[in-house]
């Protein structure tokens, strides 16, 4: 269900509209919720003009299903602090009430992240600029705060990666995203956080069990040792609680009446970052045990060292024209170390083993893909759902599955096997290619397939079957024979446990 729409929560400032989003960036800088257009979504943005050197970039944190929209944050710590107030209503959140947060990012049809830094710098010319995000609004102010070095970004308890628990975007990637794999979410949208490039105030509730172990310390470890970030952990409350509002004002003013935003955090009680240890260390100084890193965030901070090292590694090459053999070794290394992802309306049965770089593209709905137990699937596989998969089987590198192919227990599919459903009815002389076909392909239990076989829908393959290398399969295959050949016939009968008895 869609959220509802009431601006009429804000009547206190005038509405603008705007026919697209050039229209709005050439429009006066006046005071007023701004609203264009772009790609069929409705963008609303606050701005409220005091007259300040400083201009405050907010972002929401996660609504709940009973809020409407637009919805914006900062307006309390902004009056308080005499600062002008730039914030952002959150689109995704508009396109159903079980979608609490889009990280202020947009989605598939309209990507909004790539236009908020030209909304930014049309109000903060000649202003220093301070990026605030809690929980779910930290994600976007670390993000946007890195693309303006000479900002500062305050974040409390934030999220910073959107694929880790709690509410990750795997319970809205259907609507989001559909039918997507979280690496082309992934180049759609920025989904975790490279080293600061501005100032960093870094906020965190000290008994915040999830966010501390699986947001906190992991972006905390990868950033470190730097001297742009900034720590605290505080005692706001029990859990996921963020400072008082006049705490937070108190630390804005530290930061922008100091002589640099480095010494406002100081100022302010915060620590700089150069070890991760001081951080344990005071969370059990404040009397609190430090919970385990949960693997997705392990995961994450590998992946966030790999590609530290791996972006340091493609500087040394951009910057010194050689052929150093041993450096494009490690990159290519790093770069097979990366971890795959198990997508939304993918079902992985116990003890399956996913190699890194396979692709799975399922979606809940539309086409889900289904993995038995024991089964193992190693690198370089590219799966399209739906499929279906049987338990114990085994796929050699670099299988190719496309819809429709469902696959029985114990199978064993050699290296550059390619299942391959797509065709089309034939169309006349001026376009061959007619209407689109999906051909299914069944594979039976036991089925062993050679090296670099096609199968070409609609096949089946009985139990027991024997494909030979190299084969083109085109047509049925009987239970317990050998096929082999372009394209593949029966070659002989295989011996089964009754014809031996």
């Amino acid at each position: 269900m869609k959220r509802g729409r009431k601006v009429g929560a804000y009547a206190d400032v005038k509405p603008y509209v705007h026919k697209s989003l050039s229209d709005f960036i050439d429009s006066e800088n006046v005071s007023g919720i701004h609203t264009f257009h772009e790609r069929g979504r409705g963008i609303d943005v606050l701005y409220e003009d005091r007259n300040s050197d400083v201009l405050l970039v907010f972002f929401s944190a996660a609504l709940v299903s009973k809020n409407t929209f637009p919805y914006f944050s900062g307006r309390s710590v902004a009056r308080k602090s005499g600062f002008s107030l730039l914030a952002f209503s959150d689109p995704s959140v508009a396109l159903d009430t079980n979608i609490l947060t889009g990280w202020t990012l947009g989605d598939a049809r309209y990507p909004f992240h790539r236009d908020i830094p030209a909304i930014v710098r049309k109000y903060s010319e000649g202003r220093r600029i301070m990026f605030v995000g809690a929980s779910a609004g930290g994600f976007p102010a670390l993000h946007f705060g890195s693309l303006f070095p000479e900002s500062v970004t305050m974040v409390m308890n934030p999220r910073t990666s959107v694929w880790t628990p709690p509410t990750h975007i795997q319970f809205s990637a259907d609507t989001l995203f559909p039918g997507m794999t979280p690496e082309q979410i992934s180049e759609i949208i920025p989904t975790r956080l490279g080293p600061a490039k501005n100032t960093v105030v870094f906020l965190q509730n000290a008994s915040d069990d999830p966010y501390y172990s699986a947001h906190a310390l992991p972006y905390l470890t990868t950033q470190a040792p730097t001297e742009s970030v900034f720590w605290r952990l505080g005692e706001w409350g029990d859990g996921h609680v963020a400072p008082p509002g006049y705490e937070i004002s108190e630390i804005l003013s530290a930061l922008v009446n100091a002589d640099s935003w480095a010494s406002g955090a100081i100022s302010a009680g915060c620590t700089q970052l150069t070890d991760p240890a001081a951080i344990d260390a005071e969370h059990t100084r404040l009397g609190f045990n430090s919970p385990v890193i949960s693997a997705v965030a392990q995961d994450l901070v590998k992946i966030s060292r790999i590609e530290n090292r791996l972006a340091v590694a493609i500087s040394r090459l951009e910057s010194v024209e050689s052929d150093n053999k041993d450096l494009r070794k490690q990159i290519e290394w790093m770069n097979r170390t990366k971890t795959a992802h198990i997508p939304p309306g993918c079902q992985v049965g116990r003890g399956a083993n996913i190699a890194p770089n396979v692709m799975l593209m399922a979606n809940v709905h539309a086409n889900p893909i289904e993995i038995g137990a024991n089964t193992k699937i190693l690198r370089d596989a590219e799966w399209i759902g739906p499929i279906k998969v049987g338990t114990g089987c085994y796929f050699n590198k670099g299988s190719y599955l496309r819809a429709e192919v469902t696959i029985g227990n114990d199978v064993l599919v050699g290296p550059f096997v390619r299942f391959v459903t797509d065709s089309h009815e034939m169309g006349p002389e001026s376009k061959r290619g007619g209407p689109y076909l999906r051909t299914p392909i069944t594979v039976g239990d036991g089925v062993w397939i050679g090296a670099s076989v096609t199968i070409v829908g609609k096949v089946s393959i009985g139990a027991g079957a024997v494909i030979a290398a190299g084969s083109l399969v085109n047509k049925d295959v009987p239970a317990n024979t050998l096929a082999g050949g372009v394209p593949a016939k029966v070659i002989k009968q295989l011996p089964t446990s009754e014809s031996v008895a």
